[in-house]
């Protein structure tokens, strides 16, 4: 069962386009089962990103669609790639090479936060207009299993190096963990098995569906983890009001010095 989250109701499915040099794909995302949640929950137990203290899910749609494999183009079926030799078929004919700044990750009190360094590298783009005048969607299964090969970066001619790494939540079968992977390969991006619909014809039925427990169970965590944000925020703005106050009075007794001299 494949399912939508989403904070807002859904009335009217629309088409998405594809723009050039975007990391991932215009459109309606869904994964299976309750996979996105899961993934949400972790980042909210492990890392408290800041993205996720204001994620709120309110809808679960169930969608169905069909599925269609790369070598078999239809524009009215989601495309399938279920292992790393669907991937590399997918990256040699809609990938290209692209670079931007090396992508970081790094943990400041108890927050883990993304930068960018100084260094520009290659990194595997896929043409998302192009892929999205042959399927109506795409998606991604067994993610953990994805590396592009020696093949796919002679074609693209991508500078590869792969001591070039980070540590990213990552769905590995039916649970979440740390996955060291190359930051020049798109698995980083994608952290689950997922998908994306840009072809509202591709979808032959979506349903809402009844809030459950785990949507219940990451409201709650998010609200405590706000409580506990909130509180931190507030003690450094009265820590730096205090430090404020005191460099005011300070200077203020300085001034009454420098005065008391003159006269």
């Amino acid at each position: 069962m494949f399912i939508h989250y989403s904070k807002y109701k859904i009335n009217t499915i629309v088409n998405a386009n594809q723009y050039d040099n975007i990391v991932k794909p215009q459109g309606l995302w869904f994964a299976s089962d309750d996979t996105w949640l899961k993934y949400v929950e972790f980042e909210l137990m492990n890392e408290y990103i800041p993205e996720f203290l204001d994620y709120d899910v309110k809808y679960k749609y169930k969608i169905k669609f069909q599925f269609t494999s790369v070598n078999n183009k239809n524009i009215n079926k989601i495309l399938l790639i279920k292992n790393n030799d669907d991937y590399n078929k997918l990256c040699i004919e809609y990938g290209f090479k692209n670079n931007h700044l090396l992508y970081l990750q790094y943990r400041f009190n108890n927050f883990l936060l993304t930068t960018f360094s100084d260094n520009f590298i290659d990194f595997l783009s896929i043409d998302w207009k192009k892929l999205s005048s042959d399927f109506g969607g795409i998606y991604f299964q067994n993610i953990y299993t994805y590396k592009i090969n020696k093949k796919t970066i002679k074609l693209l001619n991508i500078n590869y190096d792969k001591n070039i790494n980070t540590l990213v939540p990552l769905q590995v079968e039916n649970k979440i963990k740390y996955v060291k992977i190359n930051v020049q390969d798109l698995v980083w991006s994608l952290s689950i098995d997922s998908g994306c619909v840009w072809n509202k014809n591709v979808i032959q039925s979506i349903t809402e569906m009844k809030e459950d427990k785990l949507m219940k169970k990451i409201k709650l965590i998010r609200d405590k983890l706000k409580v506990k944000t909130d509180k931190v925020k507030t003690d450094k703005v009265k820590t730096d009001k205090v430090k404020t106050d005191k460099v005011k009075t300070d200077k203020v007794k300085t001034d009454k010095v420098k005065t008391d001299k003159v006269k």
